[in-house]
């Protein structure tokens, strides 16, 4: 993986042409890749928002260019922590899962549905009627 910045769509299309290119070569160089060199992703950002209607175009011509690596492109990134993260989610590990396992979704399904308001046996009866029959076309 890779990534620039740019200021502005127009000139992170600028960057893309010169980046894409290094990346490629980079990758065809290194010893051992193989196959994993299509895993490759050049992660394009720019600070400027792209909401014209021409910009749209530009967007998905970039992003499904896929000419040796995979791009990503990100627009109106704002220079914060939060923001990079936002960006780079796709690339981040999943936290380790909680011990225990995960809560049980149908249970939790009826809490809320008795903290929004919902009767405590109406709310029962709606997730029984769910678990059973797959809908809700019947009650």
């Amino acid at each position: 993986m890779a990534v620039a910045a740019a200021e502005s769509l127009e000139e992170l299309r600028e960057v893309e042409s010169y980046a894409a290119p290094e990346l490629v070569e980079r990758l065809r160089s290194a010893e051992g890749l193989g196959g994993k060199r299509w895993d490759a992703y050049l992660v394009l950002m720019a600070s400027l928002n792209a909401d014209a209607p021409e910009d749209a175009r530009q967007l998905v011509d970039i992003e499904y260019n896929t000419r040796g690596l995979r791009r990503l492109v990100a627009v109106a990134v704002e220079p914060t922590e939060d923001d990079l993260r936002r960006v780079l989610r796709p690339f981040i590990s999943l936290p380790t899962p909680v011990s225990g396992g995960l809560s049980d979704a149908l249970a939790d399904l009826e809490q809320q549905l008795v903290v929004n308001g919902v009767d405590e046996v109406e709310a029962h009866r709606v997730v029984v009627a769910f678990q059973e029959k797959g809908h809700l076309g019947d009650v």
